[in-house]
C-alpha cells in the first residue's frame, strides 16, 4: 500500500479540545520607506540604523568622538542596506556602533587611497560599488593598523551583497587581534580600592539613615543638620505639591525667585543626598558589586528590574541567589551572599531599588506621557524624522524603567548607568579619582597603580585560581564561562605570570639545595620552601619529631610508648623496650598527640566505648575509667568536621552490631577506687 493513501486524520475523533492561549501580539517596529533608515528588533535595545551620512558623507560631528570627514558612496550603500540590516536587524546598540564605525572607517580609507593616488597622478579606480573592490584594499587596510573589529563588519556585508549579485566573495581574513598583556597588580593593592568603595557605600547608608530620622521627627543634631532638614523639607513639600519623586528646578523654587531660593540656604545637591543616590554613589555601589562577584560591568547593566534576579537560596534563607545573564555568551552567571552583609552585590542592589522605586515612578508617568505624544504624531502624519525622534526618546526611558542603576544629578535630573557612563564622573574616570584620592594619603613607594572596572573580572579570576589551589575549571565555573580558553585568557596575566615565576625559582632552588646539604629530597619541605620561602632548623626537627612518633592502634602519636602513666596502665613494667599494651590513649594526657590522621581511631574507640555503656549496668561503668575516657574521646572529637565524626561513628556501630569487629572488654578500675 503506498503511503499516500494512509489516512492522516484516523486519530481525529480522539483528539481532546484544547483549551485557548491567549497570543501575545508584539507591537511591530515602525518602518520607513527609506531603505538606508531603518529600526533594529533588539527585545531590550532596540535603536535606529540610520545610513544617510554614508550616502551623502559628513564633513563634522556636532558632539561625541570623531574619527574625521568622509565623503558620501550613495551606490555603494545602497547596494549594500539590505545586507546591513538583516545584519544589524536582531543587533544591540552597541553592535549597531561597532558595524556603523566599521563602515565610516573604510569610507574614509577609500578616500585616502583615492586622494593620494591623485596627487601622486595615478589612476585609481573610484570606489562606487562593491565590484570596485579589490585585493588592493585589503593590504592598504592591513598597513593602516585597522583593528579586527572594524575590518569584520564592512567585509561580511560586502562578502553577502557580492553574492546576491553573483559576484564571487571576497573571502578576506581579518587582521589577527593583538596579543594583550594584562597587568594585574597586588592584591594587596587592590584592597584599598574595594576598602574605599565600601566607605563610600557605608556612608550613603548612614546619609540615608539619619535623613529619614530627621524626617520622621528626630531632633537635629547641630546646626549644619538643622539646614539639612530644612532642605529635606523642602524637597518633601515641592514633592507632594507636583507629584514628582524629584520635581524640577523650577517647581523647587515654588513660585519664588532662584535668589530667594539660595539665600535662604536652600542646594539641589543637599535636597538630593537626603533621598536618592547621586551620581558617585550609583558609582561606588557599582564597582563595589563588581569587586566581589566578578561579574562583567555588560551583566550588571543588563539587570532588568521586572525580572526576579534576586531570590532567597533554596537552602538557607540567610543566603540569597543572584542570577545574571551575559548577553555576549547567551550564558547565565549567578553569584551568593548573605542577606545581613550590606556591602554584598545582592543587599545593595535590594537596597537601591527600593531606595530609587519612587523615582521609577516618575518614569513610568513620563513614559505615558511620551507614548501618548507618538501616537498623537502618528495620527497626524508627523514626518519620519519627529517619529524616530520620539521613539529614540522612548526607548531610552524604557532602558532606565528596566535599569536599578537610577540616581539623580540636580543639572539632568533622573538618570541611569548605561553603557560606558558607570566609568565617568563628570569629565574625568571615577576610578582615576578615587585612585588619586587613595594615592594622596599613601607613600610614594605604595601607590596603587592604574585599573579599570573590567580588571576587577580579571582579579576576581586570579584570586579564584589562587584560592583554589590552582584549579582552572574552578575558575571557569565561577566565571560563567563556556570555553576553557576563555578562561585562560583570564589567567594570562602579570600577577600569575610572576608568581610562577618565582614559585618555579624557589622550587628549582630548593630541590638542589636540599640535594647539596642534606644529600637527599623530601617532598614536604620543598614543598614548605615554595610555600613560605624558607624552613628554619626548629620547622626541621618538628618535622622529624612528628615523623618518628609512635602510633597507638587509634593512631594516636605517643610521646613515651615504653613508659605509660600508671593511671592507664597499673600494672605496666617499665623495661626501655616494653610497649605499652592498654593504648587507651585519650586518658594519657601526659604523651598522647591528637594527629589529623587520628580520627578514625577515635570515632572508632567512642564506638566501643558507647557499646560497652550499653551493655554494662550503669554504676559499673561509672565505677570504671570508661566514663573519663569517653568524655575526653568525645573533647578529642571536637577538632573533627562534626559531620564527618558522626558518620564514622555510626559506621563503627553498625560493624560492632554485626560482629565485624569485636570490642575488647578491658575492665580497668581507677587505682583510687582498685
Amino acid at each position: 500500500m503506498s503511503i499516500r493513501n494512509v489516512k492522516k486524520d484516523h486519530l481525529k475523533e480522539l483528539a481532546q479540545p484544547v483549551s485557548a492561549v491567549p497570543v501575545v501580539v508584539v507591537e511591530p517596529v515602525p518602518t520607513s520607506d527609506d531603505p538606508l533608515r531603518f529600526w533594529t528588533k533588539h527585545s531590550k535595545k532596540p535603536c535606529l540604523v540610520d545610513l544617510t551620512p554614508l550616502k551623502d558623507g559628513q564633513m563634522h560631528l556636532p558632539n561625541g568622538r570623531w574619527g574625521g570627514p568622509y565623503s558620501g558612496r550613495p551606490a555603494l550603500i545602497e547596494q549594500l542596506a539590505p545586507a546591513l540590516r538583516d545584519l544589524t536587524v536582531t543587533a544591540s546598540t552597541q553592535t549597531v556602533g561597532q558595524v556603523m564605525t566599521s563602515l565610516r572607517n573604510w569610507w574614509r580609507l577609500f578616500d585616502d587611497m583615492e586622494r593620494r593616488a591623485a596627487d601622486a597622478g595615478n589612476a585609481l579606480p573610484v570606489v562606487t560599488t562593491v565590484a570596485d573592490i579589490a585585493d588592493l584594499q585589503r593590504q592598504v587596510a592591513f598597513e593602516s593598523g585597522m583593528t579586527r573589529a572594524a575590518f569584520g563588519p564592512f567585509v561580511r556585508a560586502v562578502d553577502v551583497t557580492r553574492r546576491a549579485l553573483g559576484l564571487r566573495p571576497l573571502h578576506w581574513t581579518g587582521p589577527d587581534e593583538p596579543d594583550v598583556r594584562r597587568h594585574l597588580p597586588p592584591f594587596a593593592k587592590i584592597k584599598p580600592i574595594r576598602d574605599a568603595l565600601k566607605r563610600h557605600w557605608y556612608a550613603a547608608l548612614d546619609r540615608w539613615e539619619r535623613a529619614d530620622q530627621l524626617l520622621a521627627g528626630a531632633s537635629p543634631k547641630s546646626e549644619g543638620e538643622a539646614l539639612q532638614l530644612a532642605n529635606y523639607q523642602r524637597l518633601r513639600e515641592a514633592a507632594k505639591a507636583t507629584g514628582k519623586a524629584w520635581p524640577g528646578a523650577n517647581e523647587l523654587y515654588m513660585g519664588r525667585s532662584a535668589s530667594f531660593f539660595y539665600k535662604q540656604g536652600y542646594r539641589h545637591e543637599t535636597m538630593l543626598q537626603c533621598a536618592f543616590p547621586d551620581a558617585a554613589d550609583i558609582r561606588a555601589a557599582f564597582h563595589l558589586c563588581l569587586v566581589t562577584t566578578g561579574w562583567n560591568p555588560a551583566t550588571f547593566l543588563s539587570l532588568n528590574v521586572n525580572e526576579p534576579f534576586l531570590e532567597a537560596h533554596p537552602k538557607d534563607e540567610s543566603r540569597y541567589l543572584l542570577t545574571g545573564f551575559k548577553e555576549r555568551s547567551k550564558s547565565h552567571q549567578v553569584t551568593e551572599g548573605l542577606f545581613k552583609c550590606q556591602r554584598s552585590a545582592g543587599v545593595i542592589l535590594q537596597t537601591l531599588m527600593r531606595r530609587t522605586e519612587p523615582l521609577r515612578a516618575q518614569l513610568r508617568a513620563e513614559h505615558r506621557s511620551l507614548q501618548a505624544e507618538f501616537e498623537e504624531l502618528q495620527a497626524a502624519g508627523a514626518p519620519q524624522v519627529a517619529l524616530d525622534k520620539k521613539r529614540k526618546a522612548i526607548i531610552d526611558l524604557e532602558q532606565g524603567l528596566r535599569s536599578p542603576w537610577l540616581f539623580v544629578t540636580p543639572e539632568q535630573g533622573i538618570t541611569w548607568l548605561a553603557g560606558g557612563t558607570f566609568q565617568r564622573l563628570g569629565t574625568q574616570g571615577y576610578l582615576d579619582q578615587l585612585i588619586a584620592g587613595i594615592n594622596a594619603k599613601r607613600a610614594p613607594h605604595d601607590q596603587v597603580p592604574k585599573l579599570t572596572a573590567t580588571d576587577f573580572r580579571d582579579a576576581f579570576a586570579a584570586f579564584a585560581y589562587q584560592q583554589s589551589g590552582g584549579m582552572v575549571l574552578y575558575v571557569m565555573r565561577v566565571l560563567g564561562h563556556k570555553r576553557l580558553s576563555s578562561t585562560q585568557r583570564y589567567l594570562d596575566n602579570t600577577l600569575l605570570n610572576d608568581e610562577s615565576a618565582r614559585i618555579f625559582r624557589t622550587f628549582n632552588n630548593s630541590l638542589w639545595s636540599e640535594i647539596k646539604l642534606h644529600g637527599r629530597l623530601d617532598a614536604t619541605v620543598v614543598a614548605k620552601w615554595c610555600r613560605d620561602g624558607q624552613v628554619t632548623d626548629e620547622e626541621r626537627k618538628r618535622l622529624e619529631d612528628y615523623r618518628t612518633l609512635k602510633r597507638s592502634r587509634l593512631g594516636i602519636g605517643c610521646k613515651s610508648p615504653t613508659t605509660p602513666p600508671r593511671s592507664v596502665a597499673p600494672g605496666f613494667k617499665a623495661d626501655g623496650k616494653a610497649l605499652c599494651s592498654t593504648q587507651r590513649c585519650t586518658l594519657c594526657l601526659e604523651n598522647a598527640v591528637i594527629l589529623p590522621e587520628s580520627l578514625p581511631g577515635l570515632t572508632m574507640r567512642k564506638a566501643e566505648l558507647l557499646h560497652l555503656q550499653s551493655s554494662m549496668p550503669a554504676m559499673a561503668f561509672s565505677d570504671t575509667s570508661f566514663d573519663e575516657e569517653l568524655h575526653n574521646t568525645e573533647l578529642a572529637l571536637l577538632a573533627f568536621d562534626a559531620t564527618e565524626v558522626s558518620s564514622l561513628v555510626t559506621g563503627w556501630q553498625q560493624r560492632i552490631a554485626s560482629g565485624q569487629h569485636r570490642v575488647i572488654h578491658l575492665e580497668v578500675i581507677e587505682e583510687s577506687r582498685a
